[in-house]
């Protein structure tokens, strides 16, 4: 029998997650593939999570490996790179074929902020950087 893969994410990965689970403008598959995501990291067996979402426990597998396999360049990306590049990289983690969707993944990317009102990474630094400094 396979091993149950970990799902590990971050704060702002479960942020904008949980974004595409609630908007109404995400393809239901990619809002499924969010929920696969958060139900794993909070520790949910594959059969549970197949059951609330009503598919199979070889798609929660699948989407469950997809996103461990994927989450070192996430976090790569999230901290190395602008959040607009950080959004659009989670949202096609979260694709088929994220290549000849892109502009599905930019569009969902876009939303994310619109949804949220989420600062750019650069600026959540720089206030970081000067509240260190005024301490």
């Amino acid at each position: 029998m396979p091993r149950k893969v970990r799902v590990v994410i971050s704060e702002r990965q479960q942020e904008y997650l949980r974004r595409l689970t609630q908007s109404d403008s995400c393809p239901p598959e990619i809002a499924d593939r969010a929920h696969i995501v958060l139900f794993a990291y909070d520790k949910c067996n594959n059969a549970t999570i197949a059951d609330r979402l009503g598919c199979g426990r070889r798609t929660v597998r699948e989407w469950r490996n997809r996103w461990a396999g994927g989450f070192d360049r996430l976090v790569r990306i999230e901290c190395l790179e602008s959040d607009a590049q950080f959004r659009v990289a989670l949202v096609e983690t979260l694709m088929d074929d994220p290549t000849s969707e892109h502009a599905t993944a930019e569009r969902l990317a876009d939303d994310l902020v619109a949804a949220g009102g989420t600062r750019r990474a650069s600026e959540s630094y720089e206030s970081a950087g000067t509240a260190a400094a005024l301490a």
